[in-house]
């Protein structure tokens, strides 16, 4: 399966192939043309000659791109040996359609960068063409930095409004589908489809014959992306119908391949499997080695989901084969994974543990691929009952796929740890609990040999009384062993009993901590969406002077969202270092209010600062910088419309308190000592609906004072303001 940004740039070049697919008569038409000029004196001089030339390399462009090539390039030395502007402009434009195809983007920007003048002079019409080229090396530079996107988007829509001035269907489809292009290499599903129809639309308006396969099909493979197989599969038909009708064979081929693949997405597997193999058919037939490996694949991933792994297998290995002459060494690692994976599935674990260490030796530096490794091989050792080893290879396994979103991997290290330590806990009562049988079969035995004695004693010998009261002695002292004995196996019986329940309690703790961290996530996805909405709306709500300040304030918050999140997690591991320089305190809050100035106009906040004079001493500025901000944003963030936030200092003799209030909801008291905790957050209500939060930023907040040597608290009490207050030592570098 084709996708990323291999993807992007095929379907991009798609619609660059001349909609014309055969034009062999044409062109032989063209070169009879072509020698009729060279027969004549001076042709070299003649403008129709070099128009021939560039007719022919237009129409070779699909079939035999180097010769088209070769034509082109001589009709622009040509013209630019006998100074026609036209000629040069027209096989330079012919040439940039070829390097579009190669991905060259220093000769598209050379050509587009030679030519735009001439056009800009001569020719508007081929204005558009130009504008084209650099929208397309844009487009292509866009996967090593997002930004020319924007570049390449404005070029492509200078194009469209050339074209559309001139009436040029033919042209607009192109381009159409370019912007197009430009949303999926964004992820933009949802603006790339309404473009793609776009185009769909100009075409069949089009009085000239479009071949709008391509087009359909990349809205087809859109939604199966998207997972939306039922949308993908009413989509596929018309691009099948439009490449049948047009006698398009590479694309028919492709859209049965995609076809099979959303059928297999929809669980139909035989008819995918249908699809799969017509689609194989074509590509053999057109000898598209690349294609063909791609549709092994699927009829791999298929067979595996019918269990047929004999096939799988045989499959497997012929894509293998192929991947060793045209593929690269990450190609190789994905097929002896795949085939791993099928010996994983049919439990063959030492055929699986002989591929992961060969995919591991040959140092393959894809995650992906390394942490399905490290997976599966967790996995067989945790059945061989290799504890250690199982560790071992979760913890690398987690070394690779562990972010932010995924700490379920440390709940399950955890769990192997414990399960780990209870299995060897038991073995050493087991074997404890054996011995101790052992002693008491021991002691049963001696103590049948006694009464078998004593009885013939008893029988034979009265006389040996003080024989039978000495066994007697005995006797009892074995018993007394033997409870002795019993009650110590019931006291072991008792501790695995409370370290089960133990285990029990932590499993639920495991859980719960599993929802919490769900739900932290949530929060924290939420945090961010909130500044990111507002950057988002102001592109068409606030005017221009609003704008910037209050996409820097969005930006900053989701800025010390991040930083937030990760400095507690330095202070946890012990490594966040303060650094210490002589700063007015009141300066600080002053360039954080008028920072915030953009948001509380837009809430429509005031402040008021009541500060004290003289408050110069040491601390870590941008740390301290930072604790106001986000003690500051919760004000404003709870504070209604039309409402005043105070800020005020003061100094004692040791210490300087600043403190913030607002006349927001007041926080329960019983919430009150635990918001600066990591994770603990108060639900209120901001202008009629709920507010929720990570509560990061206060545990920041405490984290940094707590550095520094102070403290930090709130007051809030119903229908009084609430104030947030925290204390700096008062000393100098």
């Amino acid at each position: 399966m084709v996708t990323g940004k291999k993807y992007i740039l095929l379907i991009f070049f798609i619609v660059h192939i001349p909609l014309c697919a055969f034009a062999d008569r044409k062109t032989d038409s063209l070169m009879i043309i072509v020698h009729e000029y060279e027969k004549k004196a001076h042709f070299e001089s003649d403008t129709n000659y070099i128009k021939a030339l560039i007719a022919v390399a237009e129409n070779l462009q699909n079939s035999q791109p180097d010769t088209s090539l070769l034509f082109s390039n001589k009709a622009y030395e040509l013209s630019k040996n006998c100074e026609y502007p036209k000629g040069i402009l027209n096989s330079s434009l012919s040439m940039a359609v070829l390097f579009i195809k190669e991905g060259d983007i220093q000769k598209l920007l050379q050509i587009a960068g030679e030519v735009l003048p001439i056009a800009e002079k001569i020719d508007r019409k081929s204005l558009s063409k130009v504008y084209n080229i650099f929208g397309s090396a844009y487009f292509i530079k866009g996967y090593s930095d997002k930004s020319y996107f924007i570049q390449a988007e404005e070029m492509f829509k200078k194009a469209l409004k050339i074209a559309g001035e001139y009436n040029d269907t033919e042209r607009e489809y192109v381009l159409l589908n370019n912007m197009a292009n430009i949303y999926v290499g964004q992820y933009n599903y949802s603006s790339a489809l309404e473009v793609y129809y776009k185009a769909v639309n100009t075409a069949e308006k089009s009085k000239i014959n479009i071949n709008i396969t391509p087009t359909l099909y990349n809205i087809a493979h859109i939604y199966e992306l998207q997972n939306k197989f039922d949308k993908a599969l009413a989509e596929i038909p018309k691009a099948i119908e439009t490449a049948e009708k047009n006698e398009d064979i590479i694309n028919l081929g492709k859209c049965l391949y995609l076809t099979g693949r959303i059928y297999k997405g929809l669980n139909k597997l035989d008819e995918a499997l249908d699809y799969i193999d017509k689609s194989m058919k074509i590509f053999r037939q057109l000898d598209l080695t690349f294609q063909i490996t791609e549709a092994k694949k699927i009829f791999i991933e298929i067979y595996v989901k019918k269990g047929l792994y004999d096939e799988a297998l045989k499959i497997a290995h012929e894509v293998h084969e192929t991947w060793k002459e045209i593929g690269d060494s990450r190609d190789i690692a994905y097929l002896k994974l795949t085939i791993a994976d099928i010996h994983f599935n049919r439990k063959q674990y030492a055929a699986t543990l002989k591929l992961c260490n060969e995919i591991l030796d040959a140092g393959t530096d894809a995650l992906g691929i390394l942490n399905s490794v490290h997976s599966m091989m967790s996995q067989i050792y945790e059945d061989r009952g290799d504890g250690m080893k199982a560790l071992e290879h979760f913890k690398l396994h987690k070394a690779c796929s562990d972010s932010l979103f995924h700490n379920d991997l440390d709940e399950k290290i955890i769990q192997l740890e414990a399960q780990s330590k209870y299995e060897k806990k038991e073995m050493e009562l087991k074997a404890e609990q054996e011995l101790k049988e052992a002693g008491f079969i021991k002691d049963k035995a001696r103590l049948q040999l006694i009464i078998a004695f004593v009885l013939v004693l008893f029988i034979t010998m009265l006389v040996f009384l003080i024989v039978i009261l000495r066994s007697r002695k005995k006797l009892k002292d074995a018993y007394g062993k033997l409870t002795y004995a019993n009650a110590e196996i019931q006291q072991q019986k008792e501790e695995i009993s409370a370290q089960s329940e133990e285990l029990k309690a932590t499993n639920e703790h495991l859980v719960k901590l599993i929802k919490f961290k769900q739900d932290i996530s949530g929060m924290i996805v939420h945090d961010l969406k909130n500044p990111l909405s507002i950057m988002l709306g102001l592109t068409t709500t606030i005017p221009d002077e609003r704008r910037l300040s209050l996409l820097h304030d969005s930006a900053q918050r989701m800025l010390n969202l991040v930083l937030n999140i990760l400095d507690i997690n330095k202070y946890e591991d012990s490594k966040l270092e303060l650094k210490y320089t002589n700063t007015d305190i009141n300066d600080l809050i002053n360039s954080v209010s008028n920072d915030l100035n953009a948001t509380l106009n837009f809430k429509k906040l005031n402040i008021n600062l009541r500060l004290q004079d003289d408050l110069e001493f040491s601390f870590d500025k941008d740390i301290i910088r930072r604790v106001l901000d986000n003690i500051l944003n919760n004000a404003i963030k709870f504070s209604p419309a039309n409402e005043t936030i105070y800020i005020s200092t003061v100094r004692d003799e040791e210490d300087v308190r600043i403190t913030v209030r607002n006349t927001g909801t007041a926080i329960p008291s019983d919430m009150q000592k635990v918001i600066f905790e990591p994770y603990e957050r108060v639900e209120r209500k901001e202008n009629e609906s709920s507010v929720k939060s990570t509560g990061l930023g206060l545990t920041f907040c405490k984290m940094a004072v707590t550095a520094h040597g102070g403290a930090i608290g709130v007051e809030s009490l119903p229908g009084n303001p609430t104030d947030f207050w925290f204390t700096l030592p008062y000393r100098m570098q």
